[in-house]
């Protein structure tokens, strides 16, 4: 299974562990179910800010952030490598 799939297999998870059906995660995070679809699986990326808020929500330590977050963790350190 390719890595990102793996990924998003394990938020879904944590989202389903923390109670939340994808309809309500989707609403706490602010968006239509749909968009929550497109992130899970893998067409729509991930920013950080939205990355930070499903932690917050989900109970995900930030320590932790890229084992469910890699791509949005990447996009900010190749965005930083640019500055430099």
């Amino acid at each position: 299974m390719p890595v990102q799939r793996r990924l998003f297999l394990q938020l879904r998870h944590r989202i389903e562990d923390a109670g939340y059906q994808d309809q309500e995660f989707a609403a706490e995070m602010g968006w239509p179910g749909s968009v929550l679809s497109a992130r899970l699986n893998g067409r729509t990326p991930w920013s950080m800010a939205d990355a930070f808020r499903a932690c917050g929500l989900l109970q995900i330590p930030l320590e932790e952030m890229s084992n469910y977050f890699a791509d949005a963790v990447e996009a900010e350190a190749r965005k930083e490598r640019a500055r430099c």
